[in-house]
């Protein structure tokens, strides 16, 4: 018998081993990625199309309307005869329109809360947002645009078909009436809400001092305004060397002064040596800045004039006729009667309290650079306007910016860079020479483009 021989098999196990496991899970990752991205581009562009769909629709109504009422819509709540502009769901608007400019225009702004278009009255839909919308989940960034004016000239009419000749001062009341110093034109123009512009008082072909109604009276280079609690308008009517008043119904009287020199006395008895801003406090007194006498001068209701700040031309914080100024060109006044003076050649914002008291809210040397108190610089500043919480507003001529200073001396840029003309978000804006400014009681700056013959406004 044979020897047969028994051989035993081991069974082997398989199995993975790490690395085949990392592999498997990169794997798994990269297909899910794909997915991931995928649904993610496919959702995006379902977010667009919605977007870009509704601002078309939205659009199309606006146009409409427009043409039945001849102006868009004040509101998308009032689109549609009242209906409202219809939306996808989650879809927001946002909404801007000007009925006073020729074409009239209107942007409008749709969001999911991730995703924004907007779509203009002569334009396709476009990623992104309309200048002083909300981005998504970012701040609003204000927005320059044109009030009224356009090239240089004397015409009345409506935003961009009126014409002034390097308009300087303005002032605004509690109405958003303004009115508008235009020096090349020897002229006080008044602008309304709606943009309509129209001459006020003077005559634009005859310079001199006349007293008379409208434009039976006459001014020489009149470069500010400022108005007293019962709607007279006070008129630094710089070349001729007075103070000029209008009332409401524009009779123009001389107020004060009289040939070019300094003398305090009053009415027509004293001297100012080219007045070129003026500012009214709570009880009608009328401050001067007087620029070539360096010095603030004080008039009171009954006209008797007398120096307030300043003497020899120099930089020197003191009270009263201690302190130096240095061709003060303009002043605002806030409500506790503090003066805030733009120190032209000094290139300072100066503060003088109703004791007298002078001090350097901001600024140094000529320059621009946006710091706090003293270390920032500015280069011929122009005129100041103050806000209802504090905040004062630099028309920085020399530097074609508009400056904003916060009650703790901080001084940014709130619009403007080189000198030019461009509309649009206050970051690319351009001003040419911004003499004046002003703030409506809804806080927006209008700004008095000397170089462009413009009112610009910001909010």
């Amino acid at each position: 018998m044979g020897v047969k021989s028994k051989i035993n098999i081991e069974e082997k196990q398989y199995g993975f081993t790490i690395v085949e496991l990392l592999i498997v899970i990169v794997v798994i990752g990269i297909l899910a990625a794909i997915v991931i991205v995928a649904y993610a581009g496919i959702s995006q562009r379902a977010i667009v199309a919605t977007l870009t769909s509704d601002l078309e629709n939205s659009a199309k109504q606006l146009k409409l309307d427009q043409v039945i009422n001849s102006g868009y819509p004040t509101s998308t709540s009032t689109a549609n005869s009242g209906q409202g502009l219809k939306s996808s769901n989650g879809t927001t608007y946002q909404y801007t329109v000007d009925n006073s400019v020729n074409p009239q225009t209107f942007c409008i702004t749709a969001s999911n809360g991730t995703t924004a278009y907007y779509i203009t009255n002569d334009g396709a839909p476009t990623s992104g947002i309309c200048p002083g919308h909300t981005a998504p989940g970012g701040p609003v960034e204000q927005t320059v645009a044109t009030f009224a004016g356009s090239t240089n000239g004397i015409t009345n009419g409506t935003g961009t078909a009126a014409r002034f000749g390097m308009p300087n001062g303005i002032a605004i009341d509690s109405t958003g009436l303004m009115y508008v110093a235009d020096f090349g034109n020897h002229t006080v123009r008044r602008v309304t809400s709606a943009a309509v512009v129209t001459t006020f008082a003077g005559d634009p072909y005859t310079t001199g001092n006349t007293n008379g109604t409208g434009s039976g009276a006459t001014f020489n280079n009149p470069s500010d305004v400022a108005l007293d609690s019962t709607g007279n308008i006070y008129v630094a009517d710089g070349v001729s060397s007075r103070i000029r008043k209008i009332t409401p119904a524009a009779v123009v009287t001389t107020f004060a002064g009289s040939t070019s020199g300094y003398l305090d006395a009053t009415g027509t008895s004293a001297q100012f040596n080219s007045p070129n801003g003026v500012a009214v406090d709570s009880s009608n007194n009328v401050f001067v800045a007087d620029s070539s006498n360096h010095r603030i001068r004080k008039i009171t209701p009954a006209g008797v004039v007398t120096t307030f700040a300043g003497s020899t031309s120099g930089y020197l914080d003191a009270t009263g006729t201690s302190a130096q100024l240095y061709a003060p060109f303009n002043l605002c006044i806030d409500s506790a009667d503090n003066i805030y003076v733009a120190d032209r050649l000094n290139n300072r914002i100066r503060k003088i309290t109703p004791a007298g008291v002078v001090t350097t809210v901001a600024g140094s040397t000529s320059g621009y650079v946006d710091a706090t108190g003293t270390a920032a610089r500015f280069n011929l500043p122009s005129d100041v306007a103050v806000d209802s919480s504090g905040n004062l507003y630099v028309a920085d001529t020399g530097n074609h910016r508009i400056r904003k200073i916060t009650p703790a001396g901080v001084v940014t840029t709130v619009a403007g860079s080189t000198s030019g003309y461009l509309d649009g978000v206050a970051s690319v804006a351009l001003f040419n020479q911004p003499r004046g400014i002003g703030v409506d009681s809804s806080g927006a700056l209008f700004v008095v483009d000397y170089g462009n013959n413009r009112i610009r406004k910001i909010q």
